[in-house]
């Protein structure tokens, strides 16, 4: 577990939180912590951006081929 997952499970033991209950939260809380982070999504946007200005130049030289045979 994550330090902040076995802190949360500690603090629901001393508050008399049933330990299966208190397990189940803080694998909750490690499941929330595979989420995206701002970086994250930023490189994914940079990514993106380089994979559309690639495909738009591939269609536009296809584009310009074709025309020329016709």
């Amino acid at each position: 577990m994550s330090t902040m997952a076995v802190e949360l499970y500690e603090a629901l033991i001393s508050a008399g939180v049933d330990e299966e209950l208190a397990k189940n939260a803080a694998k909750a809380v490690l499941d929330t912590e595979i989420l995206a982070t701002k970086k994250d999504l930023a490189e994914l946007k940079t990514d993106i951006i380089k994979w559309n200005t690639g495909t738009l130049l591939a269609a536009t030289g296809l584009f310009t081929v074709i025309v020329k045979l016709i």
